[in-house]
């Protein structure tokens, strides 16, 4: 998860990322060059997907990570990746 927050970040700082969290980012979503770690979750899916929540980016390994088993030789971790998204959508 490490190498995702890393990369998420150096998307923000290239101004590759946009943010579409917050008041001003409804119903468009402003260049912001720092993450906003409150609109960000990751899941492992893949050795053991963890079924029962999401963890947020700066959430310390112990408290998720540390118990599951490592993979094995040519086995890597899979994560999918939650964004907040606000949205000017009105359903009649």
């Amino acid at each position: 998860s490490l190498a995702a927050a890393r990369s998420l970040a150096a998307l923000h700082r290239r101004g590759m990322a946009r943010r579409t969290m917050g008041n001003d980012a409804v119903c468009k979503a402003p260049i912001d060059f720092f993450v906003k770690k409150s609109a960000y979750k990751l899941t492992m899916f893949y050795p053991l997907p963890e079924t029962q929540k999401a963890h947020v980016i700066g959430q310390s390994t112990f408290t998720w990570g540390e118990s599951r088993t490592i993979p094995g030789p040519g086995e890597h971790q899979l994560y999918l990746l939650w964004r907040w998204s606000d949205c000017c959508a009105i359903y009649e």
